[in-house]
């Protein structure tokens, strides 16, 4: 599953996505602006899927400057971090300088979106693409 090609998905539905989930809104995502394109899909700790895939894409193609300078990447993996902040086995796992910077895309594909196979990934995709029962179509 490649984390830096799906965010293109996202594209045509950015326009119609008129409203953000709550958490959404704390990150400092507004409702019908460009970021609101990312909140949707099912959550994980309360964050759209579609916002941990733009996250993860933004980390991997940018890991070895340590912590995001996007905002609101860098308040995804925060809110990460402190989801696993009392789990002894991966605590640390999203805290993106220590013990050095280091590529962390690959745990939110296995243990956020846990996509196994292609059909898990599509099944996600295409759940994100719905708008009102219906797959939408790229605008020209």
């Amino acid at each position: 599953m490649n984390l830096p090609l799906c965010p293109k998905s996202f594209e045509p539905v950015h326009s119609i996505n008129k409203s953000v989930t709550p958490l959404c809104k704390k990150f400092g995502i507004i409702p019908g602006k460009p970021f609101a394109k990312f909140c949707v899909g099912r959550t994980r700790f309360d964050i759209p899927i579609g916002l941990l895939i733009y996250s993860g894409r933004i980390q991997y193609n940018h890991w070895e400057e340590g912590e995001p300078s996007n905002k609101v990447a860098k308040n995804v993996f925060r809110h990460l971090l402190y989801a696993y902040y009392d789990n002894p086995m991966f605590d640390l796992a999203y805290e993106l300088e220590y013990p050095g910077t280091r590529p962390v895309s690959h745990y939110i594909v296995q243990n956020e979106l846990k996509w196994r196979t292609y059909n898990h990934y599509l099944e996600d995709m295409k759940a994100m693409l719905l708008y009102d029962g219906e797959i939408v179509q790229p605008t020209k």
